[in-house]
């Protein structure tokens, strides 16, 4: 009961930041802010009723203050109001969440919140789908422009990942899908199924015996089905090209530049070149490029804000957070750690999402990703300890005496 107060705390302050934006039409900075800054809530809850276990938390807390130091290293020569003091201030605080949350005593608690995000956010999805405007075919709801949705959406399918109940992971995967289809977000989609496929390859190296087999046998079968047939798939590949992925759209399509992508991205690498190594600081290259949503790429834009050293910081992240995501043992907790890190970092080759400050998708990745650091921590500890107590001389057993023996006589 402690666990699901906590994470419902957790979750519902995830849902809160995306039903605040969602009502002041991502217009009322402060009113995000201070929906952003409500996370202290649900910290404080975990203290109470969980508690904290530091163990493992060195990797993220080191990591934190690396990140911090490059975030203030890139406002050097750049700074020119309060501004950068704020995003500073927003960062930490937001580092420091992450950080509690990985320090739970219940390693339950993860897989708990993606599912209470997953499902809150996913039935505004649902009324926002319903009642929400479209322009130009795309989903566009109280001005919020379609990405943003497309961004929603998958964060809602990649956390329904960790559902046990079946009913309960179609929602969550059909609320995303049905908003990523309406927002016609491309990128996604793509973040979705590059998820989608990790999770297969992942759980097809743990397979054994006759499940291996089967999985084989289902995996190889669906393609002799669909090419027995191939009405159908020329019908699929249409569907795909043309009304999933616009390919033949003459805005949208392959001839557009990737959406006009391509001049922002050379924007983006113009912005960099005046500050190579630290960037022209955290959440200001927007002023160099023409686009008001930046440079479209998550990573392109690490790079102009903060630099080489910006861009390596997040890519070490991606990786490290990724390669320990694996060896987690609890397999529902694997799962959507490997999810959300997968999709966070495809994605992020089309939109700017790094270390952003007020969208839940962005709050999730870091709180899995340091996560998935304490957790390989904390397993390095054990063994760690369990080697030096079966080396130790003290654990081995001692043989005690025999008994002298006895007269039958006394």
């Amino acid at each position: 009961m402690k666990l699901w107060a906590v994470a419902a705390a957790y979750g519902l302050w995830l849902f809160g930041i995306e039903a605040v934006f969602y009502l002041v039409g991502g217009s009322d900075e402060n009113a995000l802010q201070f929906a952003v800054v409500a996370g202290v809530v649900p910290v404080l809850i975990q203290l109470f009723l969980l508690g904290f276990n530091p163990l493992g938390l060195t990797a993220p807390a080191k990591y934190s203050i690396v990140l911090v130091l490059v975030v203030l290293l890139s406002f050097l020569g750049h700074a020119d109001n309060w501004t950068p003091l704020i995003y500073v201030c927003d960062i930490s605080f937001l580092l420091g969440i992450a950080i509690i949350f990985a320090g739970s005593p219940d390693p339950r608690l993860l897989r708990s919140t993606a599912i209470i995000a997953s499902v809150s956010i996913g039935i505004l999805l649902v009324y926002v789908n319903f009642a929400g405007e479209y322009v130009l075919g795309r989903l566009t709801a109280n001005g919020i422009q379609p990405n943003f949705w497309g961004t929603t959406g998958l964060a809602v399918a990649l956390a329904a990942v960790a559902a046990k109940r079946l009913p309960v992971a179609l929602f969550g995967l059909g609320a995303g899908l049905l908003t990523i289809y309406d927002a016609s977000a491309r990128g996604s989609l793509v973040g979705l199924l590059a998820a989608l496929l990790t999770l297969m390859i992942a759980s097809a190296v743990r397979l054994r015996s006759y499940r291996l087999v089967a999985a084989i046998a289902v995996v190889g079968g669906i393609p002799l089905v669909i090419m027995s047939v191939p009405s159908y798939l020329a019908a699929i590949g249409d569907v795909i090209s043309t009304d999933v992925f616009k390919l033949n759209d003459p805005y949208r399509g392959l001839g557009s530049g990737f959406t006009g992508r391509s001049d922002l991205w050379a924007e983006a690498i113009n912005t960099w070149m005046r500050a190579p190594l630290f960037g022209v600081g955290y959440h200001q290259s927007d002023r160099f490029i023409t686009d008001q949503l930046g440079a479209h790429s998550a990573y392109l834009s690490t790079l102009a804000d903060m630099g080489v050293a910006g861009l390596l910081l997040y890519c070490g992240l991606l990786l490290w957070s990724f390669l320990a995501g694996l060896a987690i043992e609890d397999a529902r907790t694997r799962r959507v750690t490997l999810a959300l890190i997968v999709g966070y970092a495809v994605y992020g080759l089309f939109e700017s999402r790094a270390f952003n400050l007020g969208n839940p998708f962005s709050l999730l990745f870091l709180m899995v990703g340091f996560y998935a650091l304490a957790d390989q921590q904390r397993r390095r500890i054990a063994l760690r300890f369990r080697s030096l107590a079966s080396s130790s001389p003290i654990s081995s057993p001692v043989p005690t005496p025999a008994a002298p023996a006895r007269s039958p006589h006394g």
